[in-house]
């Protein structure tokens, strides 16, 4: 049921107010996550294939988040942060740090 105001963006439910339409910014953790899923499936390669991200979506990797934002994420995102040496991600090790810097760096 949507609340008297005549605001578009904010309904009632249950007597709480909840925000439609907004972005929720990513989290580290959620960030980590992607990283760690694509070392251990060893889809360094792949992170511009649709279907990789299709199955991070699938296995839920990132709960309430479609396969294009993740994509879109790590690659404008993530990527940057591993290729500018930001120590952003100290769990990795050398090796798989190299794997994940592509070649245009």
């Amino acid at each position: 049921m949507k609340s008297n105001d005549d605001s578009d963006d904010i309904i009632m439910f249950n007597n709480q107010t909840i925000e439609k339409n907004t972005r929720k910014p990513y989290s580290h953790k959620e960030e980590i996550s992607i990283v760690n899923y694509i070392i251990k499936n060893n889809n360094a390669s792949k992170v511009t294939e649709i279907t990789m991200w299709q199955n991070m979506e699938r296995d839920r990797v990132c709960e309430y988040r479609i396969w294009q934002s993740m994509k879109q994420r790590y690659l404008k995102h993530i990527e940057t942060d591993l290729n500018s040496g930001n120590n952003r991600f100290p769990f990795l090790s050398p090796e798989d740090l190299k794997l994940l810097q592509r070649e245009f760096v």
